[in-house]
């Protein structure tokens, strides 16, 4: 498997395990403190606020342009607004009742749960269904967060999981109550939230790998636009409701300064880390020019004994093309020599046979 789908895979089980913490909370103390959920829901809307525009949709714009990178961002708007209308919306507040303050309340709705639990557990699984549906296109916002770098995924991943806790608590409070079974409750919030992973495992093989920077990028802007739509039209009305308009509004700045905080001291390590790359790079780039040097000095030096060797054979040819020549020379005076010896000795017969014949005459 890629490194790349691991790591989005990691971050995805991350914030999908987190619907089991918001079960935990249901296990553990039956009737969870909705004050405290509606600030969590703020400080996670701040999250996601400062992701879609401040790093999301703004990348995109800078890479391929203000009109391409707007078009891609509102086509995430589009896109989710229409998935939601088919998604039932996950509750909390009218199975523990309206604000969880009074404890007559919630004693009598767990009366009237007992009465009717076939519908409650009904309710709880619809809303398990739903919250599925929910995940699989936030765990494909997290794998192309991973595809954009470690930081975008984590950040994605962080705020997502502080939106799950509630939907776990909205998921395993009617089942609880519809059981009076833990496991059931924590188990089926569980699996609402592997719908996360599943989305970066279909995505994951789905995906091309080498895809157009360009259409990345626009991905990207798509998935702040995803997560715009998911914090107005979800996030925040829940943290109202919870916590009141002051706290949540206080709550979204304070994850919105949070998350431009921790974005400074990352971009700022990033740079550091970026220097020392850079002078690694620079030191490696030395080596290889002196590794280079040696190269070619050892190039030129077997090139010098090459020409020394080519000049040696060809004053050793030439010394064999004299001493060549000088032995036929030396054959050739020779052969001469033996000429003129053989022609004397003609001579010389030619007048002893001369001298023969005068004396015959005589």
């Amino acid at each position: 498997m890629d490194s790349q789908v691991l790591v989005a895979l990691g971050l995805s089980m991350l914030g999908g395990l987190s619907t089991s913490l918001g079960a935990l909370f249901v296990v553990i103390s039956q009737t969870p403190n909705l004050k405290m959920l509606g600030i969590l829901q703020g400080f996670a809307a701040g999250l996601m606020l400062s992701i879609s525009f401040f790093d999301l949709a703004h990348n995109a714009i800078n890479s391929i342009g203000f009109l391409k990178g707007n078009l891609w961002f509102f086509a995430g708007v589009i896109f989710f607004a229409l998935v939601s209308n088919f998604i039932p919306e996950p509750s909390i507040t009218p199975i523990s009742g309206a604000k969880g303050k009074k404890k007559d309340g919630d004693d009598r709705n767990k009366d009237i749960m007992k009465k009717h639990r076939r519908q409650v557990l009904f309710s709880g699984i619809i809303t398990a269904v739903g919250i599925s549906l929910h995940n699989f296109p936030e765990g494909m916002a997290v794998f192309l967060g991973s595809m954009k770098g470690l930081r975008v995924g984590l950040n994605l991943a962080l705020a997502i999981a502080l939106h799950n806790i509630p939907e776990g608590i909205a998921v395993a409070l009617p089942v609880y109550f519809a059981t009076q079974s833990k496991w059931q409750a924590f188990k089926l919030a569980t699996l609402s939230g592997l719908a996360e992973p599943l989305g970066v495992i279909i995505v994951g093989y789905l995906f091309p790998s080498s895809l157009n920077p360009e259409i990345l990028e626009g991905l990207l802007g798509a998935v702040g636009g995803v997560m715009a739509f998911l914090t107005l039209h979800e996030m925040l009305p829940l943290a109202f409701d919870y916590a009141g308009q002051k706290r949540a509004v206080k709550a979204v700045f304070f994850g919105m300064a949070f998350m431009s905080a921790r974005d400074g001291v990352e971009k700022k390590g990033g740079t550091d880390e970026e220097e020392v790359l850079k002078e690694e790079d620079e030191n490696k780039n030395e080596k290889h020019d002196e590794i280079n040097g040696e190269d070619e000095d050892d190039e030129e030096y077997k090139k010098g004994d090459e020409e020394e060797g080519e000049e040696k054979d060809e004053k050793e040819s030439e010394k064999e093309n004299e001493d060549e020549g000088e032995k036929k020379d030396e054959k050739k005076s020779e052969e001469g020599d033996e000429a003129e010896s053989e022609k004397d000795a003609e001579e010389e017969d030619e007048k002893d046979n001369d001298n023969v014949d005068g004396d015959v005459e005589v």
